[in-house]
């Protein structure tokens, strides 16, 4: 009797791993990139009161990122950087824009704004890309 007990809670195991790797998964679709997946290389704000932020996810070969959603928060706006499977094509809020500087490949958002200040989130924490803008 011990020993067919021991053999369901290994189903039981397997079961569970196995729809807990499905939930995880599907989570996993909505994710965004966090603060030390992303290469910052410019945040600025331009003349007609847009920021533009020129960025960089890394290296991935079933992931992309097709540009940010931004979020209002009390601070200022938090830019999240989507990250998606390469086979869905997700719509974002600001798509970004590929460019080259001739040594490697990054992207460009451009997001309208009123002077708020931006931030990125690394964990709980989050990391200011621009601040408020003063007058």
């Amino acid at each position: 009797m011990k020993k067919n007990h021991s053999i369901a809670k290994r189903i039981a195991l397997v079961v569970a791993l196995l729809f807990g790797g499905v939930a995880v998964a599907t989570s996993a679709d909505r994710k965004s990139y966090q603060n030390e997946t992303i290469t910052i290389k410019n945040v600025k704000r331009l003349g007609d009161s847009s920021v533009q932020i020129v960025y960089r996810t890394i290296a991935e070969t079933m992931w992309y990122c097709p540009g940010a959603d931004i979020k209002e928060i009390a601070e200022g706006l938090e830019v999240r950087f989507v990250r998606e499977r390469l086979n869905k094509k997700k719509k974002v809020d600001h798509p970004g824009k590929v460019f080259g500087d001739g040594t490697k490949a990054w992207k460009v958002l451009t997001i309208p704004s009123k002077g708020e200040a931006f931030y990125i989130r690394n964990g709980r924490k989050l990391v200011e890309l621009l601040p408020k803008e003063t007058k």
